[in-house]
């Protein structure tokens, strides 16, 4: 119901304002990158905002009536959904993470056909990987793996699809470095970077929370049924913790009364909604 949306740029401290009234895009959802800001319009179409020297600059970058039905978004490339089950992708192929080998396709800015159908949920990583989730339930990724963030018992990046886990994935999150699952059973799944300082890292998934888990979102930051809000590492600039300190465990954050969370891919940023629908912005320092 809002009349009006701005757009700012924090590094030039420009921003400009936006009727949505009278403009076609009536109902954005807005889905951050660091330099363009995607949503579905009212047709399921995919729009893309790109700041510039111009007031606005609107790029429609797939037909309309398309049917996106999810997009993950970040600085390096973008991956979305379609209705029919397809899986797209657009941007930088560095580490083949668009599912093609980075010697055959360099990047595009047209989307490609990464997966026919068959997808509903699809995550992307910064350290150029990316995720996404089958109507079976199973997990798949590609791109890059230097920490081990694929899961996939490797180093090794992987130029096209590889299967994770087979069934009972729910959801996927990855900050680049380090990746984290839910899974139907409402547990928690981690597999990358541990520590950062001593270069700790696992390339296998490991169980982090075994039950009640309802809720993921980027940097670690989940939901349980009871709605509480929980990270899943103490340690502020990591994602998965070390199960061996008892220093570096999930931590509850909020008792109770939270109902929605969201949150950029590494967790800088959280919002967050009680019961009373009131809009919340948590730092974590």
């Amino acid at each position: 119901n809002q009349d009006k949306w701005l757009t700012y740029r924090k590094e030039t401290t420009q921003g400009w304002i936006h009727d949505l009234k009278n403009d076609p895009f009536v109902h954005p959802s807005i889905f951050a990158g660091y330099f363009s800001s995607w949503w579905l319009d009212s047709n399921s179409s995919l729009v893309e905002l790109l700041p510039s020297f111009s007031l606005i600059n609107f790029k429609i970058t797939v037909e309309e009536r398309s049917k996106v039905v999810q997009i993950a978004a970040v600085d390096s490339h973008v991956l979305y959904v379609k209705e029919n089950g397809a899986l797209l992708g657009m941007g930088g192929n560095l580490n083949s993470q668009l599912g093609r080998s980075s010697e055959s396709l360099s990047d595009t800015d047209s989307p490609i056909v990464i997966v026919e159908s068959n997808v509903t949920y699809a995550a992307v990583g910064r350290d150029h990987c990316s995720f996404y989730i089958k109507t079976d339930g199973s997990l798949w990724a590609m791109g890059g793996n230097q920490h081990g963030q694929l899961g996939d018992d490797s180093n090794i990046t992987r130029t096209t699809p590889v299967l994770i886990c087979k069934e009972g994935v729910r959801q996927v999150s990855s900050d680049g470095s380090s990746t984290l699952f839910l899974k139907d059973d409402g547990s928690l799944w981690g597999m990358g970077l541990i520590d950062w300082q001593d270069n700790i890292h696992t390339k296998t998934p490991f169980e982090i929370v075994d039950k009640n888990v309802t809720f993921l979102t980027g940097g670690g930051f989940f939901l349980k049924n009871d709605d509480s809000l929980w990270k899943a590492s103490s340690e502020r600039w990591t994602t998965i913790p070390d199960l061996n300190l008892s220093s570096s465990k999930p931590i509850k954050l909020i008792d109770s009364k939270v109902s929605k969370i969201s949150s950029f891919a590494d967790g800088r940023n959280l919002f967050l909604t009680d019961e009373n629908k009131s809009l919340y912005e948590v730092n974590w320092t």
